[in-house]
């Protein structure tokens, strides 16, 4: 044998199998450091293997990590549900924008809403030059974006 042996070959020879020939691999090992190196290796790792690592751990121990698990498939579903009642409830509004023309109450709406803020008002409006309805729209989607953030995304965190 002039190559090194396999982990394979290393693990056969110690769990004594007689599908590989022992007699060579322990010629090798008398004269190959480096193979001898990796079976010590391997003779600590099946020694701590067959040590009673997990005595320690109680009897339900695995009924806790099933469960462990299935709870957090039923936070992601939680999640997708969150998910699928807000894309839901876009589809509302974007339906509803699409057949009720909302601009004449919006407009209405802000134009009260300044007017009640009284000189503040009077130097916003002439600014916005008759695109209020598109400021507040704009203002709406950003707190819809913003509590989506906070409600799905950061949940996560």
């Amino acid at each position: 044998m002039s190559n090194h042996l396999t982990e394979e070959q290393i693990q056969g020879y110690l769990d004594e199998q007689d599908s590989f020939d022992l007699k060579a691999i322990e010629e090798h090992l008398r004269v190959c450091a480096s193979c001898q190196k990796n079976l010590e290796e391997y003779r600590k790792l099946y020694t701590a293997l067959n040590t009673d690592l997990f005595s320690a751990l109680s009897n339900d121990f695995s009924e806790q990590v099933v469960s462990a698990v299935s709870g957090s498939r039923e936070s992601r579903w939680q999640l997708f549900e969150s998910g699928f009642i807000i894309a839901f409830f876009l589809i509302g509004v974007a339906a509803s924008l699409y057949f009720i023309n909302p601009l004449p109450f919006l407009t209405n709406a802000a134009t009260n809403i300044f007017n009640s803020l009284g000189g503040f008002a009077t130097k916003i409006l002439p600014e916005l030059n008759g695109n209020l309805p598109i400021f507040i729209v704009a203002i709406l989607i950003f707190l819809l974006v913003e509590v989506i953030d906070k409600k799905i995304l950061r949940s996560r965190l």
